[in-house]
């Protein structure tokens, strides 16, 4: 997304303590930037309304701006869940949504619900900092989803040479594609998305169905 800086992050226990240090200044960026991110919100919702959902779950929701957004191109009777590892991110998602929305505090690489619980299961730069857990990750959002798993996440083959040393650096996901096929989810979409905060950071769409 546009704005974030910093440094790599390994291990869950590091991402989340760095991202609850972090949930403050994020948000009062997105506060200073709406325009985007409604854009960028509204667009994702738009993608997973296709689909037809009943139930999501959006995976790493983070402080629940982008989901704030999508809910609002759902139809209302799908249920909306959300789940992150950031406690006070979490705290301001649920000022942020209100009632509509579930959520639950916990890791991605082990989600708290019952296997094929939801229609569609989401995330949004939510395995961006997860280098290197690619196929640990998509296995559990697959375990959790009864129809699709879409991600917009970086795309790390899109990227330009200096994209690709930033995201190196930062050990952003980089084989999305390769934790797709040996996960074994059958590739519905495969494109560039159609908002993008930083060229250096392209942000990349797989709609993915079991």
């Amino acid at each position: 997304m546009i704005g974030q800086r910093g440094k790599a992050l390994h291990g869950p226990d590091e991402i989340a303590a760095s991202y609850d240090a972090q949930a403050a200044s994020s948000y009062r960026f997105k506060e200073d930037n709406p325009d985007f991110f409604e854009l960028y919100g509204r667009a994702v919702g738009a993608e997973l309304a296709k689909l037809k959902p009943s139930s999501v779950l959006d995976a790493g929701c983070g402080d629940g701006v982008t989901l704030h957004w999508a809910v609002r191109e759902l139809p209302f009777e799908c249920t909306v869940n959300g789940i992150d590892a950031s406690s006070k991110r979490l705290k301001i998602a649920r000022k942020t949504i209100g009632a509509r929305v579930f959520f639950v505090q916990g890791q991605l690489g082990s989600i708290l619900f019952r296997d094929e619980r939801f229609d569609v299961v989401f995330t949004s730069h939510a395995m961006e900092p997860n280098g290197g857990d690619e196929v640990t990750i998509l296995t559990e959002l697959a375990r959790v989803a009864r129809r699709y798993v879409v991600l917009f996440e970086p795309d790390y083959n899109a990227a330009s040479l200096e994209g690709r040393a930033r995201m190196r650096r930062l050990n952003y996901v980089a084989n999305i594609r390769g934790a797709i096929k040996e996960v074994g989810l059958t590739v519905e979409k495969d494109e560039p998305f159609s908002v993008v905060g930083n060229a250096l950071n392209p942000t990349g769409l797989w709609v993915l169905s079991k």
